[in-house]
């Protein structure tokens, strides 16, 4: 099929956006900005790197590379307002894949009013999707990583460890989770795609292999060299141990609002069933006959959602903004890690506690997981990227806005995270060079 005729197929998936003064089919976009300015971010995905061919459908990798921009945005405290993608692919790539990942930037993008409004497509030996974002800031303006003081509070929009047990589920092949992916509500293309192109990302910045080699066989061996007398500096500089004046236990300034927010029934979007079962929870440790399913294959379910359909709270951005955050940065990356940035940028130490409600619910949820594979819940929590909540930082003393809860403090240091507690996770996050 011809550029022209691919272009036909996925033009009529994507949406306008009210700010859109000239959308796709000319040489750029026009675009209607009241604020005068502009916030910029860009995320690419690539074939073999973030995405994996039998996982999910062209309209998930679309999905994702919008929440992935979108939730950038939402970190500057800003909301988006148009997208242009940029696809590479291999010539031939079946037409339905492309125009599949046209759907899943409308079901992203459209109840946003974010327009896609332009791109480009290109032939090429490997198939990669760039997206780049547009948004603006109202109010008094961007929220950097750069910002936060000694005495501020650290909290956390959304949930993290979701996508990454989604991640491990999937690599492991457990049965029930739905690894042949099934056409995503709303998707009138994944069962097009679903034969020959449907395409799933295998982690922010990482290859299936070496992510499955960390999760599953990597934190058992880190475990052990904790126990073999190998300190947390040794062997993961980005994560100290926390103050030796203070445990777990200390209370937290901030934690006490919005204590629900880590539960997987606040994310809606995982709340979706791949197969349609109802995600009713029971006793049973077994399938049921009446359509329903048991806990342990709902809540596999729910992280693989999660890892396809990641569910950004991207209005806890601009709330946090008006607010008054004094720092903010997107969690694509680990907790640890990008937590570990906010402290560099900021010249300030982060102090975390693992048994934060919005840190210890979302690993209590994911308990029975990962026992399955070998794992400690607070692995994934703490260091598992793509669910793309928000990490701020906030006056001392302040009412943390809703859906923001406390899971720490800053403190005089040299720019590092200090975790509290005696489990030390034998990585921060990802990193794609390291």
């Amino acid at each position: 099929m011809s550029e022209d005729g691919l272009l036909r197929r996925i033009l009529p998936h994507l949406p306008g956006g009210t700010g859109t003064l000239i959308g796709p089919g000319d040489d750029a976009a026009w675009l209607a900005l009241p604020s005068g300015r502009a916030l910029i971010c860009v995320d690419v995905m690539v074939a073999g790197v973030h995405f994996k061919p039998e996982w999910c459908s062209g309209a998930d990798v679309g999905w994702r590379v919008a929440m992935a921009n979108l939730a950038d945005i939402a970190a500057m405290g800003g909301h988006g307002t148009a997208l242009v993608v940029a696809v590479t692919a291999p010539p031939d790539t079946d037409p339905a894949w492309f125009e599949e990942l046209a759907v899943g930037l409308s079901e992203a993008c459209g109840p946003l009013d974010v327009g896609v409004v332009g791109g480009d497509l290109s032939s090429g030996p490997v198939l990669s999707v760039a997206a780049t974002a547009l948004g603006e800031v109202t109010g008094a303006g961007a929220v950097t990583r750069g910002g936060a003081k000694s005495g501020d509070v650290v909290a956390l929009a959304g949930a993290t460890g979701y996508s990454a047990a989604g991640l491990a589920c999937l690599s492991a092949e457990l049965p029930g989770h739905s690894a042949d992916r099934v056409a995503t509500p709303g998707s009138s293309c994944a069962s097009a795609s679903h034969q020959t192109s449907s395409c799933a990302s295998a982690s922010e910045s990482q290859t299936e292999e070496s992510r499955v080699q960390r999760q599953l066989a990597g934190l058992a061996e880190a475990n052990e060299g904790l126990d073999e007398g190998r300190s947390p500096e040794e062997q993961n500089p980005a994560i100290q141990p926390g103050p030796t004046d203070m445990d777990a236990a200390t209370p937290l300034r901030g934690a006490q609002h919005d204590k629900g927010s880590g539960h997987p029934a606040d994310r809606a979007a995982i709340s979706q069933n791949d197969d349609g079962a109802s995600l009713r929870h029971d006793d049973g440790a077994n399938p049921r006959h009446d359509g329903e399913v048991s806990p342990q294959t709902a809540a596999m379910q729910q992280a693989v959602q999660a890892y396809r359909r990641p569910a950004p709270p991207l209005a806890a951005g601009p709330a946090a903004a008006q607010a008054g955050a004094t720092a903010m940065i997107d969690v694509s990356d680990g907790l640890l890690l990008d937590a570990g940035r906010i402290a560099a940028a900021s010249g300030v130490d982060l102090v975390l506690d693992p048994a934060a409600p919005a840190l210890a619910g979302p690993a209590d949820s994911l308990a029975d997981l990962a026992k399955r594979l070998g794992v400690n819940p607070l692995d994934w929590v703490l260091t598992g990227g793509e669910d793309h909540a928000l990490l701020a930082t906030f006056p001392g003393g302040a009412v943390l806005p809703a859906g923001w809860s406390g899971i720490g403090h800053c403190m005089a240091g040299p720019g590092r995270v200090r975790l509290l507690g005696n489990h030390q996770p034998a990585s921060a996050g990802w990193d794609h060079f390291a």
